[in-house]
């Protein structure tokens, strides 16, 4: 009975492993690349730091290993394929490389042993890079480099150089062959090492900077690098750990900030003020498990995607910086969770196509499709019926199937629809609420019925509209309008279904009448009088009409309509 219960145990956390390594919520798995042959060290870690770029229309991945630099064209799911590799000038026990491209160069430098910064020429792509620069004149190792595309500056972190430790430098790359020094903050700035001091990582636009510092995140004007100024500082913070990386979103006021401490949780920080630097939001991951290290934060839309080790690649939708949602996530590590460093990198989400790029320590490339709430709608924006006593079918769906469950209002719009239960009723309560269940496109559906009188009167409208919406997005098709035309409107003859309709009728002095087909007609008064003939139209302007009835004749048939 002992060994049949040690037995159900084994299988039993292996099965949670396996459930654990499987999680996944919103995103799908396109495609993977490693290389088995490249070493490893003692731990088992073999890649790090993930890059992407587009050229000539092809888009690649660019990957870390304790050897070098890794190059994969990720165009075709189907043929994911390394194009080159670039050795780096040290290739012993590895941990950390980084990566920046900018107008067809990639820029590579390493944080261990007697490394190099490495420029790459891209433009024998796809067949080939080539490196035109690799010395260790300027650097000989760096944490963290960020490229300040407007200035054409490179920023480097961390790391040494010939003249000693580098806290934050600064160098020209006009001219990619021949980069040269600006300036060692660390050496040239009196007050830069109390003040600041080492930067383990980086975010640079326009001359600012966004500094990751250990125990704090500091923001500094570099317009004149000679003479930077401090803008802001933030040191002291709920959840607080190792102050390790952040990234500023494109509207230049959310800042997202990983503390790369097990249990710590992702920052979320309103910068718009940088003399008040304010937390808004904290968010971890599902479940709250306590070996959880935020690492790498990137920011691109209204997403932050954060790279956790054991927990693999977390996206949030931070459109409400003070209210964070956790949008999609996959699990990238297949150990168990513990205490350490293994499991997701980085991630890249810039591809125009869309393809996420994450890297893993010991499963190397990986790249995501992140499943976007999906797109929530009527199936028809207007319908035209007349009065005559028949159902119709009003249909709410989804655009694709959601990991999460969708939910949303059907409302009546009260301001613009006709009066409810003359023309038209209804069993349904309004508001209609409606919710698709996750993992589903089932479509709702409920059914107006349209009532036949005698009244003489203008088409009624009955407007529909979705709001309230829980994970899902609306399109232009938000709106549904039912236009229920009088009967008593459709002139001599009754009106079939395949004959010509005309709305709205009646219309107002100004506005164009719209048929329901492409036709020859005459337009005539009251009186039988033809004031305009058209060919194959389906339209007809009431600029020049007056006020009053008119008739639309063709094939023998008249339909009635009145200009107010």
């Amino acid at each position: 009975m002992k060994n049949i219960l040690k037995l159900f145990t084994v299988i039993s956390l292996l099965f949670i492993n396996m459930v654990v390594f499987s999680q996944s919520k919103n995103m799908n798995l396109l495609g993977t690349w490693s290389d088995n042959t490249i070493p490893t060290n003692a731990s088992g870690f073999r890649y790090n730091e993930v890059w992407g770029f587009v050229h000539k229309g092809k888009e690649y991945a660019v990957i870390a290993s304790k050897i070098g630099t890794h190059i994969i064209d990720v165009t075709n799911d189907t043929n994911i394929h390394e194009v080159d590799r670039v050795l780096g000038k040290f290739r012993g026990n590895v941990v950390h490389r980084d990566y920046h491209s900018h107008n067809g160069y990639l820029y590579m430098v390493c944080d261990e042993g007697a490394s190099s910064l490495q420029i790459a020429d891209l433009s024998y792509l796809p067949d080939s890079v080539h490196v035109i620069y690799d010395s260790d004149a300027l650097i000989i190792r760096s944490h963290n480099i960020f490229i300040d595309t407007n200035s054409n500056i490179l920023y480097t972190a961390g790391g040494s150089n010939l003249t000693g430790g580098n806290q934050l430098s600064l160098i020209d790359i006009s001219t990619p062959s021949n980069p040269f020094l600006l300036t060692n903050l660390g050496l040239n700035i009196p007050w830069w090492n109390s003040a600041i001091g080492y930067c383990h990582d980086i975010y640079v636009q326009n001359d600012t900077v966004y500094t990751n510092d250990g125990n704090a995140m500091h923001i500094v004007d570099l317009t004149n690098y000679s003479s930077p100024i401090l803008l802001g500082t933030l040191s002291t913070y709920p959840d607080k750990g190792y102050n390790h990386a952040g990234y500023l979103a494109a509207d230049n006021e959310t800042y997202v900030m990983c503390d790369e401490t097990h249990t710590k949780r992702v920052k979320f920080i309103d910068v718009s003020s940088p003399s008040s630097i304010t937390v808004t939001d904290l968010e971890g991951v599902v479940g709250g498990d306590p070996s959880a290290i935020p690492h790498n934060p990137i920011v691109f839309n209204k997403f932050a995607y954060v790279s956790y080790y054991y927990d693999g690649i977390y996206i949030y939708d931070i459109s409400d910086k003070y209210d964070v949602k956790t949008s999609a996530f996959y699990d990238t590590y297949s150990g168990p969770n513990g205490y350490g460093y293994k499991g997701c990198w980085g991630v890249y989400p810039f591809l125009p196509s869309g393809k996420i790029l994450v890297s893993d320590i010991y499963s190397g490339l990986l790249i995501f499709e992140h499943v976007k709430p999906p797109v929530i709608q009527f199936d028809t924006n207007r319908v035209l019926v007349l009065e005559s006593g028949v159902s119709t079918t009003v249909t709410v769906s989804l655009s694709h199937v959601y990991d999460d469950s969708v939910e949303v209002d059907v409302v009546i719009d009260t301001a613009s629809t006709g009066i409810k239960n003359v023309d038209w009723s209804s069993s349904t309560v309004f508001p209609l609420h409606l919710k698709f269940p996750a993992t589903s496109t089932a479509s709702h559906s409920f059914t107006i019925t349209t009532i036949d009188d005698t009244i003489f009167e203008s088409t009624e409208t009955v407007i529909f509209k979705l709001e309230n919406v829980i994970n899902g997005e609306l399109n232009h098709f938000s709106s549904d309008t039912i236009f229920i035309l009088d009967n008593e409107f459709v002139g001599l003859e009754e009106v079939k279904k395949d004959e010509l309709l005309i709305y709205p009728n009646p219309v107002k002095k100004g506005n164009s009448i719209t048929f329901s087909k492409h036709l020859d007609f005459e337009l005539m008064d009251v009186n039988g009088k033809v004031i305009q003939k058209k060919s194959n139209s389906n339209m007809l302007s009431t600029d020049k009409l007056s006020k009053g009835i008119y008739f639309i004749s063709t094939d023998n048939k008249k339909v009635k309509f009145i200009v107010n």
